[in-house]
């Protein structure tokens, strides 16, 4: 099993309710190419922080390499959302990027 892994769900034990650990491992499992599990990661980082952008920015992006632009899009639009709500820059940069390749399909 990857470390990495290993020691976020270690960290996850200890704090379950931390929406970075979660997003972290969201993000080590997307890495790794296990999309369903950083989605289901993901999504319960949103729920603990719904302004959370970069990780519905990660939720779209897991959705878009499964095919799913239906719902890429609608979590785009949440980014969307939460980026502009805390004026945060970047997340609407990585919006757009993500928006322009959606609309390449």
């Amino acid at each position: 099993m990857d470390d990495r892994l290993e020691e976020l769900r270690r960290r996850l034990d200890m704090h379950p309710d931390d929406p970075e650990c979660l997003y972290a491992l969201g993000m080590e499992h997307a890495r790794i190419g296990q999309d369903d599990r950083a989605i289901a990661h993901l999504e319960l980082a949103t729920n603990l922080a719904p302004e959370f952008a970069d990780a519905w920015i990660q939720i779209a992006a897991c959705q878009h390499r499964s095919h799913d632009s239906r719902s890429a899009r609608s979590s785009l639009e949440r980014a969307s959302e939460a980026a502009t709500a805390t004026d945060d820059a970047q997340a609407i940069a990585a919006i757009l990027a993500l928006e322009r390749q959606l609309e390449q399909e």
